[in-house]
């Protein structure tokens, strides 16, 4: 089991007599926050050298130059092991992380570390029922929807057997309401955020996977603008490398606060898109767009962004780029208080005024761009496309509690609204 090792540490399987490298596995699956010092159970086929004599070697070759957490950790090193040994352990590994049922609201580092083992490439073939491939999240406008036809992807397998037995059994909505009937003509004229439940079964085992339906009733908003669905459901990212859970992109947290000092988010609601936890490394960058919408009401939008990279760009329908805002607040002076100037993760709501593209159908784009400042990553959240009258921006903030020391207690500040400069 190995965890950390990022930046080149490796084990490696070595001849006894020669020393020479005869195998060797890094952790290439590291991911800061999500799966840092977290240990993962890798395996080394080392068939073709039975009856020779070998040994381990735990090698850190990261010198710090190559990003953080540069040291490696091990544990349960098990050699010698039978196909039956492996196909036992390879089972009890995935059993004890299905079991496990503590959260991280800041991190989504159980989910990830589920999803790790469910795409693993076994030696052999996993014993145990799992999910191959997944639904994915869909929008809808309010009104019927055959629910089963959006299992599209979906997938799974015992073993080397495929499983064909795959369907929807429960539907929660948006009130809490569970339905467990009626999936190819399902009411969906509520509008909101569907849960989709649905189960594979094997010979009386049964593994459970689901996905999210934003079912519209308007077009002036963009879907699940305030990611209050849990999860990016009516986002699509532009990116490679983005952290993929349950077939789904991760990103979306619940976390109101984060580390020690209960550093504030400005969090609205009960989820945001957290920049730590797109898989996405600091130095690297990443894009989210939205559904089309047609502007209404006033004309005026706005989103809450924060983190030294965080932009925001505005389309026509036809690609052709109205406007272009970006965060001005970070400062990373006077931690961990945000309300002595500093800034760091903490969003503040940025108002654009579009107004002159009333009537039209546009689409936005969260940006986490590249920039030489720490901190280079983007937090976003309240993407609010409607108002019937335009913001009054110098009356309006937010209010959080600020960060502190162990020594201080928190206390409650206001992070104020602005009006976006259009860069474009």
């Amino acid at each position: 089991m190995m965890g950390c090792g990022s930046g080149g540490s490796y084990v490696a399987l070595c001849d006894g007599e020669t020393d020479e490298e005869l195998i060797r596995v890094e952790n290439t699956y590291f991911s800061d926050p999500a799966l840092a010092l977290t240990l993962l159970r890798m395996y080394m086929d080392a068939s073709q050298y039975i009856g020779k004599v070998v040994y381990l070697k735990v090698v850190d070759a990261n010198d710090g130059s190559n990003g953080g957490f540069a040291f490696i950790c091990v544990d349960d090193f098990r050699v010698s092991l039978t196909r039956g040994e492996v196909a036992a352990l390879e089972v009890e590994q995935m059993e004890k992380i299905q079991n496990e049922t503590y959260t991280s609201a800041s991190y989504d580092d159980l989910t990830t570390l589920r999803n790790y083992y469910a795409g693993y490439p076994y030696p052999v073939p996993l014993q145990s029922l799992t999910f191959t491939g997944y639904a994915q999240n869909a929008v809808v406008d309010c009104g019927t929807v055959d629910v089963t036809a959006l299992l599209t992807g979906a997938s799974a397998s015992f073993g080397s057997d495929t499983v064909t037995d795959i369907a929807v059994t429960k539907v929660t909505a948006p009130d809490g309401k569970e339905l467990t009937s009626g999936f190819d003509a399902l009411d969906m004229s509520g509008p909101g955020a569907y849960t989709v439940t649905y189960t594979a079964s094997y010979e009386g085992k049964t593994a459970d996977a689901g996905f999210t339906v934003i079912a519209m009733a308007d077009h002036n908003s963009v879907a699940n603008g305030g990611f209050e669905s849990g999860n990016l459901a009516g986002w699509t990212v532009l990116a490679d490398g983005w952290s993929i859970v349950d077939g789904n992109p991760a990103g979306v947290i619940s976390a109101a606060t984060y580390w020690g000092e209960e550093l504030p988010y400005n969090q609205a609601g009960n989820y945001h898109l957290d920049g730590f936890n797109t898989g996405i490394e600091e130095a690297g960058t990443w894009q989210a767009r939205s559904t089309n919408f047609t502007l209404a009401g006033s004309g005026f939008i706005s989103v809450r962004m924060g983190g030294s990279a965080s932009a925001v760009r505005v389309y026509k329908a036809d690609g052709t780029e109205i406007g272009y805002y970006k965060q001005n607040r970070f400062n990373d002076a006077n931690f961990p208080h945000v309300g002595q100037g500093g800034a760091w993760g903490d969003m503040a709501t940025y108002v654009m005024d579009l107004s002159q593209y009333i009537g039209e159908e546009l689409y936005i784009v969260l940006c986490d761009e590249e920039v030489t400042t720490p901190w280079a990553h983007g937090f976003f959240d309240e993407v609010v496309t409607y108002y019937e009258t335009a913001p009054d921006v110098a009356n309006m903030a937010d209010t959080v509690m600020d960060g502190h020391t162990a020594e201080e207690q928190p206390v409650e500040i206001q992070i104020p609204w602005q009006l976006a400069q259009n860069l474009k």
